[in-house]
């Protein structure tokens, strides 16, 4: 999935027809479709600092490809295209992956720093995971939470590190 922690446009977004506001004000061409360019051209002017990578990963994403063949076909097509419907259904999951990150960002910031430590981090894995029971598995997701995510290395995990490990 695309690391979602450039997505900061959404907190404006209430309902399916703000969804359809934004596809129709995208879909240049008004052919009824996004294509990748329409994608990426409305996500920058709203803000967003995805890369071209990121923005084609949201794109498969949001198209709906599941297999390795369905993914090669939409990226050796470039006229390849979303449907409003699909866009709407994708944005509103990412909005409310979005919305679980900083609710429990929030939760788990005990110490209300603005950034969580290892012990927060592992308490979170432990609540909301079934896959990690144990400390010593929130321990060893933790680590790699760390080396991968903590961007700026100082031993805690931002709410847009959160978003990134999680997407």
């Amino acid at each position: 999935m695309a690391n979602l922690s450039h997505i900061n446009y959404m907190d404006g977004i209430h309902d399916d027809e703000d969804w359809i506001k934004m596809f129709k004000e995208s879909d240049v061409d008004g052919n009824g479709f996004m294509n990748l360019v329409e994608m990426r051209d409305m996500l920058h002017a709203r803000g967003s600092h995805m890369s071209d990578k990121e923005i084609c990963e949201l794109f498969i994403n949001l198209d709906g490809c599941k297999s390795t063949a369905e993914i090669l076909d939409l990226m050796n097509n470039p006229n390849e295209k979303i449907t409003m419907d699909k866009f709407v259904e994708g944005m509103k999951h990412l909005k409310a992956l979005l919305d679980t990150a900083r609710r429990l960002f929030k939760e788990y910031d005990a110490d209300n720093s603005g950034g969580l430590d290892r012990t927060e981090i592992k308490k979170l894995l432990i609540a909301v995971f079934d896959f990690v029971e144990t400390e010593e598995q929130a321990e060893e997701v933790a680590k790699n939470i760390f080396a991968k995510d903590d961007a700026d290395n100082d031993g805690k995990i931002s709410l847009e590190e959160l978003i990134s490990a999680i997407s």
